[in-house]
């Protein structure tokens, strides 16, 4: 497996939370304040 960054984790982290509040990732995203285009990237 290959390791990960902190910047990727923190970036997961934060994907596997959104998709498990069920709620899109445009509303978690301004909910934490962050660029929801950076979840695509």
């Amino acid at each position: 497996m290959p390791k990960i960054t902190k910047k990727q984790k923190y970036w997961l982290e934060h994907f596997q939370t959104a998709k498990a509040s069920g709620i899109s990732l445009a509303a978690y995203a301004r909910e934490h304040q962050l660029d929801a285009k950076r979840f695509h990237n």
